[in-house]
């Protein structure tokens, strides 16, 4: 749920290098030495905090807004959520940090953090708020985000909860955790899906969702506040298709043949997942823009992480952890002019799942039209697949889980956002 905020001056262009895998930074020393042996946590936890919509900055902010923090306080930053940079690449009005569980994009009006394992990403909320104070704006404390403009935070069911880390081995706990932050009394929450292993957490607080039922029907996708976000959580991944992401098994990559040393600007990491990148083809999955910008990482064992920046403006990233009985593949992208159905056949070979949950969150009618009719006439466009369930709904406006209903039709969640899941499993 991250759109471009549009700036048209050159000298807001940050380090964009076109459509290429070259990386504006990398920690060498990192990449090399980091060990994913004892990954087993593969669904992220994604904390989206909106601090304006996409056409002005709040008041005395920094005209780079969030991305005039330095890196190197983002990487304090995220050391208290135990996670590290990895490597980076900008865009015009994004940069993207590949970490050594998941993602962070930063844009000047936002941010979008998503961490696997046992990452605590709660944990960076205050030393946000001291970062804002001292690059971004001055006058900016800890009680602002009580008045922030739209926070999103949401996760699929974990696969081990009770490995998680106090806060995160429940819903509850969760949510009293973020309504420390946020205003207690704005917040919603649902629970959506019957199947429990299976089920997406969603949270939502803030300003923007005080206005009502004030559905949209006029935006379209050149309209600089679209906000769709598409989401691809993938269990069950084929053995065979899995073993690509193994470290041992890409010895024999062409950017490694004969045993060639490495260079001084290298590291197995970068090198061997952007050759991964390249085989899966996942550097052309989204192919709706004119530059792409991509940087990939193969983990050790085994594992597999992607950052992809497309126009300067939209993202896709892709996650995978591949050991079987805990195999998991994640995509996302919030690029508003995706054929979702196109989108299915580009990703779904890259994990072959036993079973997959697609979630929509957009502010664009538009795009849940073509979606709703699309999954409606047509559950068969996705070869292999039935669609098991569509969307059942249990709602925590402010207390105790309240009893869902199943819907095929899309939920509206406010400011103009509606949420459409759907779960399919092999036939």
């Amino acid at each position: 749920m991250a759109p471009s905020f549009v700036f048209q001056t050159h000298d807001e262009v940050i380090n964009y290098k076109g459509s290429n895998t070259s990386l504006d930074y990398i920690d060498h020393e990192l990449s090399a030495g980091l060990d994913s042996s004892d990954a087993f946590e593969g669904p992220e936890k994604l904390l989206e905090i909106w601090f304006s919509d996409n056409n002005v900055l709040p008041e005395n902010w920094n005209r780079n807004g969030l991305r005039a923090i330095p890196l190197v306080d983002i990487e304090e930053m995220l050391s208290l959520v135990n996670c590290q940079i990895l490597s980076k690449i900008s865009g015009l009005n994004c940069d993207a940090y590949l970490l050594s569980e998941s993602s962070l994009f930063v844009y000047k009006n936002k941010m979008i953090l998503k961490t696997c394992g046992r990452t605590t990403i709660l944990s960076c909320i205050p030393k946000l708020a001291s970062l804002i104070s001292s690059f971004v704006c001055p006058q900016y404390n800890e009680q602002e985000f009580k008045n922030i403009y739209q926070v999103f935070y949401s996760h699929r069911t974990f696969m081990f909860p009770q490995k998680q880390l106090g806060t995160y081995q429940s819903w509850d706990n969760e949510l009293a955790c973020l309504n420390q932050w946020f205003d207690n009394g704005k917040h919603k929450s649902y629970v959506l899906g019957d199947q429990k292993d299976a089920q997406w957490h969603l949270y939502i607080n803030g300003m923007a969702f005080e206005h009502g039922d004030t559905r949209l029907s006029n935006r379209t996708a050149t309209d600089a506040n679209i906000d769709t976000t598409i989401e691809i959580h993938m269990t069950g991944l084929d053995a065979d298709v899995a073993a690509q992401y193994y470290m041992s098994n890409n010895n024999n990559c062409s950017n490694n043949n004969n045993n060639r040393p490495l260079g001084k600007d290298e590291d197995k990491g970068h090198v061997f997942g952007n050759e991964i990148l390249k085989r899966t083809k996942l550097d052309c999955v989204l192919n709706r823009g004119t530059t792409l910008k991509h940087d990939a990482f193969a983990f050790d064992p085994c594992g597999f992480s992607s950052n992809s920046i497309v126009d300067g403006n939209y993202y896709y990233t892709v996650h995978i952890t591949p050991e079987q009985g805990w195999s998991y593949a994640s995509f996302e992208t919030n690029h508003p002019c995706v054929d979702l159905w196109e989108l299915l056949h580009n990703v779904l070979p890259l994990a072959n799942p036993r079973e997959f949950t697609m979630v929509i969150c957009s502010n664009d009618n538009a795009v849940l039209e073509r979606h709703d009719t699309a999954s409606a006439t047509n559950p068969s466009r996705v070869p292999g697949y039935v669609r098991h369930e569509s969307l059942k709904t249990s709602t925590v406006p402010s207390g105790p889980l309240s009893t869902g209903t199943s819907s095929t039709s899309p939920l509206y969640i406010g400011n103009g956002y509606h949420v459409w899941r759907m779960h399919y499993m092999k036939e």
